[in-house]
């Protein structure tokens, strides 16, 4: 269960849904570990869309730098995930994102699934050098990213 206590009420929180398929499910029915990677960046490509940024954007390319992911209880088949981001960092070239995904139970309590962090860089590619080289994240984006800054030292959860 999510403690109220550690809910941040003030912060903002985009989140997406996505119900477990059958074909991420093993023979007993549990969705893959590898498929809580899957739903991240599910959510983290509409999460950029929305804020008019693309994942495959023909300027700006965003190559994962890091990420990790606790992985609290399984996820069944059928189970309606709530995929929840937030901003945990916007540097001068890079976005750390703070995740966490969560299912209700029959009670209607939030139950966590897993939750982590991933890094993201900000990059172009060079025609001379036909590298991808870091750049800074554009201002219009940062704007975007501000209004999801988690406070720091905060554990993220949804509001029950």
């Amino acid at each position: 269960m999510i403690n109220k206590n550690d809910r941040q009420v003030d912060e903002k929180l985009f989140t997406v849904s996505k119900d477990v398929e059958f074909c991420e499910t093993d023979m007993a029915g549990i969705a893959h570990y590898s498929n809580a990677f899957r739903y991240v960046e599910y959510a983290e490509t509409r999460f950029f869309q929305n804020g008019g940024m693309s994942i495959c954007d023909p300027l700006y390319k965003w190559p994962i730098l890091s990420t990790k992911c606790d992985f609290l209880r399984p996820m069944l088949f059928g189970d309606k995930i709530h995929i929840a981001l937030n901003v945990a960092r916007i540097g001068k070239k890079s976005i750390t994102l703070k995740f966490l995904l969560y299912k209700e139970s029959e009670d209607h309590t939030k139950e966590p699934v897993s939750k982590g962090q991933l890094t993201v860089i900000c990059a172009q590619s060079s025609a001379k050098s036909k590298r991808i080289e870091t750049v800074e994240v554009p201002g219009y984006f940062k704007d975007y990213l501000l209004e999801y800054l988690a406070e720091p030292a905060r554990d993220m959860a949804p509001a029950d």
